[in-house]
Parts: C-alpha cells; structure tokens; sequence
C-alpha cells in the first residue's frame, strides 16, 4: 500500500493547513496509506482529519521515507536532516515579505538556495524564487472548494446589498491591512452608510472599528452565504502566493476588486473577471468601487467570467498535479508509485 505522512507545524485553522489536510483526505480516499504528523497543537476536527493526526514524537515518524515536502521556512532547513529519497520545498507564499526584520528575511530567501526541489503555486513564486535561486521550480496551482461550484447549481440568487466583504486570514503586514483600513476610512466619508464592511478572519478580534461586522473563523456554510450576500469583494494586499479568497468569491458571483499582489495573476484579469489597481490611490482617484457598483454591464461581465474561471480550479486537478510532481519528475506517471511515503513540513 501507498503510504503517505504529512508533517504539519501546528494544527491551527488556518488556510494552508485546510490545504494540507484536504490533501491528506484526498490521497486517503484513494487507496494511500496517510498520517499526519504535528509539531505542536493537538487533534483538531474542523478539517476533518482528527483520525490521520499523530503526534512528532511518534516512531512512524522516523521511519526512511522517500519524499520529504517542508512548507515553511524553518522546515526546510529541518528537512535537510531527514532521511528521503526526494526533498521538497512547497512554496506557498513570498515569505521574505513576512518579516520586517532584514536578517531574518535574509535568512528565509536562502532557504531557495537549498538543496530541496522546489514547487510553486504560481507564475508569481516562480519569478521571484528565480532571483534568488539559479534552481529551477515546478508550478502547482492551488483550487476551491468544489462545494462552492454546487450552490450555483442550486440556483441561489443573490440580494440587491451594498455589502462590501473583505477577507483577511491574519492582520500581517504582507496582507496590506493598514491600506485595508485607510481605505475603508475614506470610503466611509465619501459614501457614509450606504455601504457596510464585512470582514472575515481566523483572527479572534476585529481589525478595526470601522468594520460594521466581524465574523470570527467562519464555517463552509456562513463564508459561502456571505460571498453570495455581498455586492462587492474587496482586498488590498501587497503579496500573495496565489489569494484564495478572491477566487471562493468569484465562485459564488461575486465581483471582486483587489490589488495586483503577484499570486492573484495565476487566475485574475483586469476587466475581464476582476478589478485590479495597483495602490490604494489609484483605486480612489478612478473611483473603481462606484463603477463596479453602479454599471451593472460591468458587473455581469465580472460574475459571469468569474464563475467561468473558478471552475478550472478543482481539488482533483491540484491533487493530482501534485502527485505527478512528487512520483513522477517527467511529468506525471498516472501508474502511481509502490510505495511512497511524502512528509509536509510546516505552518502555511
């Protein structure tokens, strides 16, 4: 039998380790032998996944494995010390950018130069891992949720609010939070209650005040109902790997108006299914929010390819990318391999 171990750094409900465990699960169903291993924190069910969790002082732990995949930069150093056939470095985010401190983000952009193969989830990390590293990357797209897809097939119309959501997984600086607020501030004078602001996080407390509602660590069904609730979806990020929440509200007929993060161009087009601006400024100056709200051409142009665009990204395509990445180098051998033991390192 297949057997697969995931190595995580925590259990926290975040939306890295939502993509770990959805691939745990995947790879379960389909005849892998799967655990997953933590560091710290301890079973969690929100994923899923409680029966596959073991504890890091397991002794399944350090059996010889033959893929390691670390996906955080201090695993990839941990990796090194690990007996694998193949080593891998799956690169979720541009995370120099994490830090403010320039030592530390040295030391994470030398963790490209290891000597680990590299995976990508999209053109963006691919570019920039370059300039660091002569090493060469594979790009492995992320997906949503197919549930998402469902609702439309259900038929569920969407109401006539100027609800304004944003989604934001934690308050770093990397998220562009400050310019979140700035800009909320200004939209706030300019068209005082005729918009209300929505914000979604895996943070316990609000960002701020301005925020007319907050909802904390939201579940399937309330995240899908606010999407499908919210006349507009609205981020300000400086970087991002790949940007989930913009593509979970095209999926559910939401235009989206966001800034050009890196990541967000595996999917995102300007006037084509979103809005992309370049700095707070910008946005304001050209009025972008009032047009996307009032020229309803605009808007059924952005619904209707959104939802055109979402549906390329599935579950079952990323996984399966990503088991012909890590079985097979030349592209993928759909044979599967014989034995295969694969190890995620790290918080994501």
């Amino acid at each position: 039998m297949k057997k697969i171990s995931f190595l995580i750094w925590n259990t926290k409900k975040c939306g890295g380790n939502k993509v770990v465990f959805d691939y745990a699960r995947w790879f379960f169903n389909h005849g892998y032998e799967v655990l997953i291993f933590c560091v710290f924190g301890k079973n969690e069910d929100w994923a899923g996944v409680n029966k596959l969790i073991r504890p890091i002082w397991s002794l399944d732990l350090f059996r010889v494995r033959d893929v390691v995949v670390a996906t955080f930069w201090p695993t990839a150093y941990l990796s090194l010390l690990l007996p694998a056939k193949k080593k891998f470095y799956f690169v979720l985010g541009w995370e120099p950018v994490f830090y403010k401190i320039r030592i530390i983000s040295l030391i994470v952009s030398f963790t490209y130069k290891l000597p680990l193969k590299l995976i990508v989830i999209s053109e963006f990390l691919q570019h920039q891992l370059s300039l660091f590293s002569a090493r060469s990357s594979t790009i492995s797209p992320l997906y949503i949720d197919n549930r998402f897809f469902n609702r439309h097939k259900a038929g569920k119309k969407k109401k006539v609010r100027k609800k304004i959501l944003c989604v934001v997984s934690s308050y770093q600086y990397y998220k562009g939070v400050d310019n979140l607020i700035s800009s909320i501030k200004i939209l706030k004078n300019i068209y005082g209650r005729k918009l209300k602001f929505v914000l979604i996080s895996f943070e316990k407390k609000s960002l701020s005040p301005l925020f007319d509602e907050f909802i904390s660590s939201a579940s399937f069904e309330k995240l899908v109902e606010e999407y499908w609730t919210s006349d507009l979806f609205f981020s300000s990020s400086r970087t991002e790997g790949f940007y989930l929440p913009a593509l979970e509200a095209m999926a559910c007929g939401c235009p989206v108006l966001m800034t050009d993060s890196g990541g967000v161009r595996e999917y995102a087009k300007n006037g084509y299914n979103c809005i992309l601006y370049k700095d707070a400024e910008y946005m304001l100056e050209n009025n972008l929010l009032e047009k996307i709200l009032n020229n309803d051409m605009l808007r059924r142009k952005l619904i209707r390819n959104g939802l055109k665009t979402a549906r390329r990204f599935t579950l079952e395509k990323a996984v399966k990318r990503m088991e012909e990445i890590l079985v097979d180098q030349r592209g993928g051998d759909q044979r599967g391999p014989t034995r295969l033991n694969l190890v995620l390192l790290g918080n994501i």
